[in-house]
C-alpha cells in the first residue's frame, strides 16, 4: 500500500517538473520569436538577443558580426564600431536642405581667414611697393649724377657731388665772395661748357625731350620733377641779419639763373614731370664751419616716378 502511494507521488512530481520545463521553454521560444520579428533577416543568437534588449538594431548586427569572427576584436574596438555606425546614421537622417548649412559654416571660417591673410598681405605689399619706388628713384638719381660726373670729368670741369642729397656744386663757376651776389663775366664760356653737358644728360630724364633737345644715351624711366638752383648764405645772427642773408642767397641763385639762361635758352624751355619749368630758383640759409660752404650756388636734382611709369597708377 505504501509502495503504491510512493509511485503516485513520484509521477506527480515528474508531471509538475515537466510542466515547469515546458513553460520555461515556451517563454524562451516566445522571446526569440518576438526579437526575430523586430530584426528581420538577422541570424539571432537567443542568448545575444536576451542580452541586447534596448540596443539599436545596428549595434546588435555589428556585435553579432564581430562575435561571428571568433571574438577577434577587442571590446573597446567594438564600441568604436558602434559609435561610427551611429555617426553614419545621424548624417543620413539630416535633411538634404540642412546639409549645406553644415558645410557653409566651415566655408565661412575659411573665407574669413583668407580675407585676414589678404589684408595682412596687402599691408606688406603696399610697403614693399613703396620701397621699390624709392629704390628706383634713388637709382635714377645716382644714374643722372654719374652721367654728369663722367662728362664733367672728361671736360676737366671741377665739381663736387652729394649722391644722398642729389646735389652738384661747380666751385669754379658758382663760388661767391663775402657779401656778394655778382658773377664774373669772364665765366660765361665755362658756363656754356657746363650747360652743353646738361643738354646731353637732362633731356633723358624729361618727357618732352624730343621737342627741344634729344637725349644722348638711354632714356630713364624716372622723370625729373625739377632742377633747383639753390643760393646759400649764413644762417647765424639776429632776425634782421638772417633776412639780409636770405635775400643775399636768393640774389646769388638769381644771378646764376640769369647767366645760364642767356647762354642756353633751349635748355631752360624743358618742363618737369608736373608740367612746370624744369629749372627753379631757391634760397637757403645754412650753418657751416667753413665760410666757403655758405657763399655758393648748388644744383639739386629732384626726381619722381611719372604717372605713365608709376605701377600704382
Amino acid at each position: 500500500m505504501q509502495g503504491t502511494e510512493r509511485n503516485r507521488l513520484s509521477v506527480a512530481l515528474e508531471l509538475v517538473v515537466g510542466v515547469l520545463v515546458t513553460i520555461v521553454l515556451l517563454l524562451l521560444v516566445g522571446n526569440v520569436v518576438v526579437w526575430g520579428s523586430r530584426f528581420p533577416g538577422a541570424v539571432v543568437n537567443p542568448v545575444l538577443a536576451i542580452g541586447a534588449r534596448g540596443m539599436p538594431a545596428e549595434s546588435v548586427h555589428a556585435t553579432e558580426h564581430v562575435r561571428g569572427e571568433g571574438d577577434k576584436v577587442a571590446p573597446e574596438k567594438r564600441l568604436i564600431l558602434d559609435v561610427q555606425s551611429q555617426q553614419t546614421r545621424i548624417a543620413e537622417k539630416v535633411a538634404p536642405e540642412k546639409r549645406p548649412i553644415l558645410d557653409v559654416q566651415p566655408q565661412q571660417t575659411r573665407i574669413a581667414e583668407q580675407e585676414e591673410r589678404s589684408l595682412q598681405g596687402g599691408g606688406v605689399s603696399e610697403k614693399a611697393k613703396a620701397n621699390d619706388e624709392s629704390d628706383r628713384i634713388d637709382a635714377a638719381r645716382d644714374d643722372l649724377l654719374e652721367r654728369l660726373e663722367t662728362l664733367l670729368r672728361a671736360e676737366r670741369v671741377m665739381f663736387e657731388t652729394d649722391r644722398r642729397a642729389g646735389t652738384l656744386f661747380l666751385p669754379e663757376l658758382f663760388q661767391f665772395s663775402l657779401g656778394s651776389a655778382r658773377l664774373d663775366e669772364g665765366k660765361q664760356d665755362k658756363i656754356r661748357q657746363v650747360l652743353d653737358i646738361f643738354s646731353q644728360v637732362l633731356p633723358c630724364f624729361v618727357a618732352d625731350r624730343d621737342i627741344l633737345l634729344p637725349c644722348t644715351g638711354s632714356v630713364s624711366p624716372v622723370r625729373l620733377e625739377g632742377v633747383f638752383i639753390v643760393g646759400k648764405s649764413n644762417h647765424e645772427g639776429d632776425l634782421a641779419r638772417r633776412i639780409t642773408n636770405m635775400n643775399l642767397a636768393f640774389g646769388r641763385a638769381s644771378a646764376a639763373f640769369s647767366s645760364m639762361v642767356r647762354v642756353n635758352q633751349r635748355l631752360f624751355g624743358l618742363l618737369g614731370s608736373h608740367g612746370q619749368g624744369l629749372f627753379r630758383v631757391e634760397a637757403a640759409s645754412v650753418k657751416a664751419a667753413k665760410p666757403e660752404l655758405l657763399r655758393r650756388v648748388e644744383f639739386r636734382f629732384l626726381l619722381a616716378l611719372s604717372p605713365e611709369t608709376n605701377p600704382a597708377e
